[in-house]
């Protein structure tokens, strides 16, 4: 009998090979940093650094708007970045979560001022019921892949 890999199986083998040898075999460190007090409390990590990959979650702000919840979040992201040596132009991946998708849409250009270059994440937008705290109207996650 003659084995015949499927499309499946040589993406598995390729990408575990990949992985063995962008981390020399090893498991990359997971290095995680917290932004607030309040999140050993609830139990999660804001800021979690593995290898090259930054990966933000939690992002959220306080304030009366969808528009200046994006804006405080996005002002936030950016410290985060800077402490990284890094930028917008370096997030690959966004999920922006909220709980009113037509107040989001209004903000395309507020959102896009953050991406001067115009270096646009793969991104998704999902309305949701409701986030953590009742008064918040917008969550925001992101995945960066860091300067060498």
């Amino acid at each position: 009998m003659v084995f015949k890999p499927t499309t499946t199986t040589l993406l598995v083998v390729t990408l575990f090979t990949f992985g063995c040898a962008v981390h020399g075999g090893k498991t990359p460190e997971i290095e995680r940093t917290h932004y607030g007090d309040h999140e050993p409390e609830i139990g999660y990590t804001q800021v979690v650094r593995v290898g090259n990959r930054l990966y933000l979650a939690g992002l959220t702000y306080q304030a009366d708007t969808v528009a200046e919840q994006l804006v405080g979040i996005y002002d936030n992201i950016e410290q985060i970045l800077s402490d990284f040596d890094a930028t917008t132009a370096h997030i690959l991946r966004e999920v922006v979560y909220t709980t009113d998708i037509e107040a989001l849409i209004e903000t395309i250009p507020v959102r896009k001022s953050y991406f001067p270059s115009g270096a646009y994440p793969a991104a998704t937008w999902v309305q949701v019921e409701r986030l953590f705290l009742p008064d918040l109207k917008v969550e925001v996650e992101v995945t960066v892949l860091l300067p060498n």
